[in-house]
């Protein structure tokens, strides 16, 4: 019997919205109970028991019934009554449906049935309902193959997955030998079905974080290592996804660990590794899963691709097993202490220079070294420790002759060149060799500002002063140095480097600016070294002072009267490199650049004094070379 196509009647809007009495009065006057809607979109050919059983109306639904509604007519897309009350979760009306012989394996257009609609949204009473007559459990979505398990995996319907591998046991009569014979025959659930994309139940619950769901599989006999087209199995999504649980359980299972994708050699370890994933890392290691495998398509390990992304525990957790540390990507001859250099990560770098990096190793593209990498991109800390450990500041990339100090500049990374600039005269030549390949015009204010104050007077510091003053010609830096513009200096504020000095000089009075027999000078120099080190000042402290200015010219006039002539006075100040001394003499300066031209005055007599002991001073390890390049930069003055 089939339903007559016309438009919305007045009983599929009583059935829609549960009027009852209406339904029957209708019904009574002979209301066509099986006409379609034509005319409604939103309808697409329903009839009144579709719109019933859409709505959970379960009296109208058995109203209908009575008096004959067509229990297996199709909207346009296919839909029955019983696919709609089973998407819906409308259990009675699935069963009383059931009752007047529902097709239970009907297919909308697509292939979805009942059973995938029920399974989908987590109908735990409707699914037994339909497996009890007869649903296929293995029907599948035409377009993704997806079937009821999957979909129900998908969700985390455990309830349902277990319905669906449990399955049900048919009767069976079979003729054998002349005589009537009871088969058995048990349809469940096909555990290794697969989707048009590959993915199996196993793999859908296992990257979606469904851990009972994957242990359900897996006593079923779910394969463990089955794989998708790409060759992904359910380890290597679990390991993308962070289930640590699974990954557990998948290799208590025998899961292989070193399966590898079929399009690029990538493994589970490299996908943990990729994505932070620390416990599963350590539990693929446990089961030594290779930590030195390559990445087909460039070459990469484990180690290498978590120096990339900056996953400190992790590349400690590979070096511990005997990660190669040294090993070079085969397209380019990159090594992890480069990866790490040219993303910043400070910490891996530490660490794999801890454990012997190579720290020369030179790109076989094109000779880059971490410590050009490193400068290029400004990572001042990581060029501080490669130049620790003995990185050749002198080597040079083979394709266009660059180094890590013309890298530093040309990007702008003017503390970066600072880190570079050597703290020797052997190779001060060699790095204004290197500086005379650079385009001033093409150096940004910062660099300038600091390479005008760094280079001893001639042509090359002429040109960067020309360029700077080009480009800023209203904060000029003249020939002497006497004005310069604050750009290249503000980096400069925070010494940290001189708190351990600051401490010494507190606990131990030979070494003190201040003699200690004198209260007010002692307060005074405390006070000023506070400043320098930015440490806190109590309240009262700060209420005894008219401004920071001012406490630094009164302790500096102390400094210079009472403890500049000591033999032991200024060690603290002897023993400073030359690099955290000239940070020492811009933090004076900056103190007071929005002060009065006495104050300024009063502050650069002091590091002309500081200055003048450190060169004079037989303990003093500034050669004269380095302080004829700091004489006469008493004269800063740092203009806003």
């Amino acid at each position: 019997m089939k339903s007559t196509s016309i438009g919305v009647t007045a009983l599929m809007i009583a059935a829609q919205n549960g009027q009852t009495q209406t339904v029957a009065q209708l019904l009574a006057r002979g209301a066509d109970v099986n006409a379609a809607a034509s005319n409604a979109a939103e309808s697409n050919g329903a009839t009144a028991l579709m719109l019933a059983a859409q709505n959970g109306h379960t009296k109208i639904v058995a109203q209908l019934l009575a008096r004959g509604a067509y229990v297996n007519a199709e909207r346009t897309d296919g839909l029955t009554a019983l696919m709609i009350a089973a998407q819906n979760g409308h259990t009675e009306i699935v069963a009383k449906l059931l009752d007047q012989r529902a097709d239970v394996n009907a297919e909308r257009t697509d292939g979805l049935t009942a059973l995938i609609f029920a399974a989908e949204n987590g109908h735990t009473e409707i699914v037994p309902q339909l497996l009890d007559r007869g649903a296929d459990v293995n029907a599948a979505k035409t377009s993704t193959g997806s079937t009821a398990l999957m979909l129900a995996a998908q969700n985390g319907h455990t309830e349902i997955v277990a319905e669906l591998l449990a399955g049900r046991t048919d009767l069976m009569y079979a003729a054998q030998n002349g005589q009537a014979v009871v088969e058995l025959s048990t349809k469940r659930a096909n555990v290794d079905a697969a989707a048009s994309d590959g993915f199996t139940a196993l793999m859908i619950a296992a990257q979606n974080g469904h851990t009972d769901i994957v242990a359900l599989l897996l006593a079923q006999g779910a394969d463990v290592n089955a794989r998708a087209p790409d060759g992904l199995t359910a380890l290597m999504i679990a390991a993308t996804n962070g289930h640590t649980k699974i990954v557990a359980k998948l290799l208590a299972r025998g899961a292989d660990f070193n399966a590898a994708r079929k399009s690029d050699g990538v493994t589970a370890l490299m996908i943990a590794a990729a994505n932070g994933h620390t416990k599963i890392v350590a539990k693929l290691l446990d089961q030594r899963a290779d930590f030195n495998a390559a990445r087909k398509s460039d070459g990469s390990t484990a180690l290498m691709i978590a120096a990339a992304n900056g996953h400190t525990k992790i590349a400690a957790l590979l070096l511990d097993r005997g990660a190669d540390f040294n090993a070079a990507r085969k397209s380019d001859g990159v090594t992890a202490l480069m990866i790490a250099a040219a993303n910043g990560h400070t910490k891996i770098a530490a660490l794999l220079l801890a454990r012997g990096a190579d720290v020369n190793a030179a790109k076989t593209s094109d000779g880059s070294t971490a410590l050009m990498i490193a400068a290029g991109n400004g990572h001042t800390k990581i060029v501080a420790k490669l130049l620790d450990r003995e990185a050749d500041f002198n080597a040079a990339r083979t394709s266009d002759g660059s180094t890590a100090l013309i890298f530093a500049a040309q990007n702008g990374h003017a503390e970066t060149v600072l880190a570079l600039l050597p703290r020797d005269d052997a190779n001060w030549q060699m790095a204004q060799d290197q500086l005379s390949h650079l385009q001033p015009q093409n150096l940004n204010n910062e660099v300038l500002a600091l390479l005008a104050v760094a280079l001893p007077e001639g042509e090359l510091r002429n040109s960067i002063i020309t360029s700077f003053n080009e480009k800023n010609p209203d904060n000029e830096i003249n020939q002497e140095g006497n004005n310069i513009l604050g750009a290249g200096l503000e980096m400069y504020k925070t010494l940290k480097d001189l708190k351990s000095w600051h401490k010494s000089y507190l606990t131990d009075p030979d070494l003190g600016l201040g003699r200690p027999e004198n209260e007010a000078e002692n307060s005074a120099n405390e006070r000023f070294f506070k400043l320098l080190t930015n440490q806190n000042y109590r309240e009262e402290e700060l209420e005894e002072d008219k401004s920071v200015a001012e406490l630094v010219l009164q302790s500096a006039s102390l400094v210079i009267n009472s403890g500049l002539g000591d033999e032991k006075a200024l060690d603290p100040v002897r023993k400073l490199s030359p690099e955290d001394f000239y940070k020492l003499t811009k933090k004076i300066i900056d103190r007071v650049k929005d002060e009065s031209d006495i104050q300024k005055s009063q502050a650069f007599d002091l590091v002309a004094a500081l200055r003048q002991d450190r060169t004079d001073h037989p303990r003093t390890k500034i050669s004269p070379a380095s302080a004829e390049r700091m004489k006469g930069q008493a004269g800063l003055c740092i203009v806003s």
